[in-house]
């Protein structure tokens, strides 16, 4: 696939590694359910990049397990991060762990992606299939209004990238959807809906149009 080597470049390049805002807010704040009794809890970052999230979720205590699309990606998450054994290849319809593994998982702008011969509901059964019984998941997919991004319709929820503004994504399959009640309904097929909410900003050429959703097996 042309996005693994795009992928590559893009994470080879100086990278500042860092904890996303909310997933800091959703373990941390004392205002969150989610920060209480994380000690050896197994957490997944499912599309990890190379992220600073390891070394936060270290700091919680918790078991940090990764998975992203390449050996090439992978060795430069080890390397830089000093992950070595639960750092794994895989993708959202394949994930190399067994069944009812991980208490937590996380998909930060990585669970929408779908293989060509794939679908999204592959990749929700696919996640479901590794979390533990009452376990949490934590996801983000952009809304279409996306601003560096431009997409054509396939069929039903899933969109192909006809412009990506960063020329990483073009040509890849996504799975969006229209309405956050369209949202719900895909996601009550194989998850408890916690919530549904957004995040929106446009500042200075720079943009985020996302949903986040939390949900419980």
């Amino acid at each position: 696939m042309i996005i693994k080597e795009n992928y590559k470049l893009h994470y080879s390049k100086k990278f500042f590694p860092n904890v996303h805002m909310l997933i800091f807010r959703i373990f941390f704040s004392k205002f969150s359910k989610f920060s209480k009794n994380l000690k050896n809890k197994k957490i997944l970052d499912l599309g990890c990049g190379l992220s600073g999230n390891f070394s936060f979720f270290k700091y919680l205590k918790m078991k940090a397990y990764g998975v992203e699309i390449s050996a090439d990606i992978t060795n430069l998450i080890k390397k830089r991060l000093k992950q070595k054994n639960n750092i794994r290849i895989g993708t959202n319809d394949n994930i190399p762990f067994v069944a009812n593994f991980f208490d937590f998982i996380v998909c930060i702008h990585s669970i929408y992606y779908i293989d060509k011969d794939k679908t999204l509901d592959d990749n929700f059964k696919e996640v479901r299939r590794v979390m533990k019984k009452n376990g949490y998941l934590f996801f983000s997919l952009p809304k279409l209004n996306v601003k560096h991004i431009k997409f054509k319709k396939i069929e039903g929820h899933h969109y192909k990238v006809k412009n990506d503004l960063y020329n990483i994504r073009n040509g890849s399959k996504f799975g969006l959807f229209k309405q956050k009640k369209d949202l719900i309904s895909f996601c009550s097929k194989y998850f408890k809906i916690i919530d549904v909410g957004y995040m929106d900003y446009e500042l200075d050429n720079l943009s985020e149009f996302h949903w986040w959703v939390i949900c419980k097996k």
